[in-house]
């Protein structure tokens, strides 16, 4: 009668595990909702099947407020997920554009993916959206002329200028804004006034 083999071949099996780490995001997109910069995270330490990275907005369905990964493990229906890019291995930085609305979104996700699958489980990363608005904008009309106009614009600071480079004053013709133009020249943080010359 037939017989089950004695000596099988082996092979031994691996798991292979990759995933990054250090994720970082510094946001340069001032405007409160919007966000706009560089998304950044370390390699895994072994790299030989990584084809990609994909980078994702997430925010979780429920009012639960433990964003760790045993959510994806054990509830992946409870996460909302918009991706946002992909990019090849052996670039471990995603540019996000100035403007980008997060919406109700609190995290970002990084997974690896191999030529077979995306990773399962990714690295988390709270999005923090920087604000800085200047306030008590203030401006008096000097120029008694119909039609020009003349005097100082005055603002306060934001609370928090390290990320501010300058101030730039426009006109508008309505709001929301529309039909911008620049007044004079951009204005250096730490001066919190612009002068318009008279018949402007």
């Amino acid at each position: 009668s037939l017989v089950e083999q004695s000596t099988p071949v082996a092979i031994e099996l691996f798991d292979n595990f990759a995933t990054v780490s250090a994720v970082m995001f510094l946001d340069f997109d001032l405007d409160a909702g919007d966000i706009g910069g560089s998304i950044t995270w370390r390699a895994p330490t072994n790299v030989a099947q990584v084809t990609h990275y994909l980078v994702y907005f997430a925010s979780l369905l429920t009012n639960v407020s433990d964003f760790d990964t045993n959510v994806f493990r054990d509830a992946p229906e409870l996460i909302e997920r918009s991706l946002i890019d992909i990019t090849s291995a052996g670039s471990e930085k995603l540019a996000i554009q100035g403007d980008t609305g997060i919406f109700d979104f609190t995290r970002f996700l990084v997974y690896t993916r191999s030529s077979l699958v995306e990773q399962t489980t990714p690295q988390i990363h709270i999005v923090a959206d920087e604000i800085a608005s200047v306030s008590g904008l203030t401006f008096v009309d000097l120029d008694l002329d119909q039609g020009d106009l003349g005097g100082s614009i005055v603002w306060q600071a934001p609370p928090r200028i390290e990320r501010v480079r300058v101030y730039r004053v426009f006109f508008a013709t309505n709001l929301p804004v529309a039909n911008l133009s620049q007044i004079g020249d951009d204005v250096s943080v730490g001066y919190d006034k612009l002068v318009v010359a008279p018949e402007t």
